[in-house]
Parts: C-alpha cells; sequence; structure tokens
C-alpha cells in the first residue's frame, strides 16, 4: 500500500510539472509507451499503443468499463457505481461487500511483490496482493512498458475470491481492446 501512494505522488508530480516520471530502470525510449513488436504481440491489439490509447480515452469514464454482468456475484443487488477522477476509479459499494477497478496509466507493473501471486496469463503481467485475507488486491499490466490495471474486492469472508477478480479483470481487457 505504501508503493502505491508513493507512485500517486511520483504520478501527481510528474501531471503537474507536464514531465514523464523517471524511468526505473530499463533503457531510455521516447517511443510510445505500448510499441508492437513485430507480429502484433506488443501491449495493444495490433497498432502501437491502443490498448494504452483505448484506457487513457476510457479514464474519463471509468465505469463504463466495469462488467455490470460479473458485478452481482461480488455485490448481491448491486447500487449504482462511484465514479472518481484522478486515480481514475469505479466503485461499487455494497452492505457487505465491495468491487474497484482502478487505472494507472503512468507506471509499470514492476517486479511481483514478495508474498504476492503471480496470475499467469493475464495481460502483460499480474500479480495478486491480498492486503487482508478479505482484501484481495490484483494488478494487471497494460503494456510492457506503462499502464496498470488494478482490481479490487472487499469480500465478508476469507475464501479465494481471486477467480471473480481474474474475470473482471479480462472483461476490462476486452473492452479496452486486450
Amino acid at each position: 500500500m505504501k508503493r502505491i501512494a508513493v507512485l500517486a505522488v511520483v504520478f501527481l508530480f510528474a501531471a503537474c510539472s507536464g514531465t514523464p516520471p523517471a524511468s526505473t530502470g530499463g533503457p531510455a525510449t521516447n517511443a510510445p509507451a505500448a510499441t508492437t513488436a513485430p507480429g502484433g504481440t506488443g501491449g495493444g491489439t495490433g497498432g502501437s499503443g491502443s490498448i494504452l490509447d483505448a484506457a487513457t480515452a476510457a479514464a474519463a469514464h471509468l465505469c463504463n468499463l466495469l462488467p455490470t454482468e460479473l458485478v452481482p456475484q461480488i455485490v448481491p443487488s448491486p447500487p449504482p457505481p462511484t465514479e472518481q477522477q484522478f486515480p481514475p476509479t469505479c466503485t461499487v459499494y455494497g452492505p457487505n461487500s465491495s468491487i474497484q477497478i482502478e487505472l494507472d496509466l503512468a507506471i509499470p507493473l514492476g517486479d511481483t511483490p514478495q508474498g504476492a501471486t503471480a496470475i499467469p496469463n493475464l495481460g502483460q503481467g499480474a500479480f495478486l496482493e491480498l492486503l487482508t485475507p478479505k482484501d484481495p488486491y490484483l494488478s494487471v499490466a497494460l503494456t510492457k512498458e506503462l499502464g496498470v490495471l488494478h482490481v479490487g474486492g472487499n469480500f465478508p469472508d476469507d475464501t479465494d475470491h481471486t477467480e471473480v477478480l481474474v474475470n473482471v479483470a479480462k472483461a476490462v481487457l476486452a473492452k479496452l481492446g486486450g
């Protein structure tokens, strides 16, 4: 959680100063963040930066990406979602549970933190952290360079809710064209 707060401050500073944040490693580049490798195997769906471009456009109304068909599995009789612009967030709160999606478009996913579980075959990399046994937090790379989709939940029990969070992430990625 401390890492997320630090990254949010870096993002805010970069957004206010008009310069991108410093690279966290790897070669410096001025190329678009989601450059597609030959054959269309990069972060997008065939064009340079397409998933990152789609995420940027969707950030203004992130709740449009929320898979409403999956929300009742998490929040019974869900109320309308709540949207926040910075960071782009969409949340559905219920009396005993909640689901949230968030976009961090200016940071890379980074390495899997200690204690987190890598989730294979999701985006350009993904991991699940258990903030508490009832609060899982899934982070999914939109591209190898930049952009992270976060899917978090709060559940009334300690059972494993990884599958439902992964399904929400897959549905959001599909809407983004990834």
